[in-house]
């Protein structure tokens, strides 16, 4: 599932991110990859934000997010401000489920 959420002129598009057995990314990542070819094929600006974890399957522009969803809360809208400034315009961001990530994605819905 995809969800679209819009902040400060980005289009964020959320992936789940949830890896599989075992810690294994690959799936995840396969559908992170899909989703920034299509996009870079229509648009200029697409970069990718993920945990470090799925960056060994993955062939695209973007910033490494770490594993740890408590690092994630902390860094995330840092990440996003800083690929909004490098005039990124879609940023494709994989984020495991997890209850503080909720609320990060609740309040992107609310801005």
């Amino acid at each position: 599932m995809v969800e679209v959420l819009h902040l400060q002129g980005l289009v964020v598009k959320l992936v789940d991110a949830d890896y599989g057995r075992d810690g294994d990314t690959s799936s995840a990542a396969a559908r992170v990859q899909a989703l920034f070819d299509a996009e870079k094929a229509t648009s200029t600006g697409v970069a990718v934000l993920a945990p470090a974890s799925m960056w060994a399957h993955l062939e695209v522009r973007g910033l490494v997010l770490p594993d740890e969803t408590v690092e994630i809360e902390r860094v995330l809208y840092g990440r996003l401000e800083e690929l909004g400034a490098a005039g990124y315009r879609v940023v494709i961001a994989a984020l495991p489920r997890a209850a503080g990530l909720d609320a990060f994605r609740e309040r992107l819905r609310r801005s």
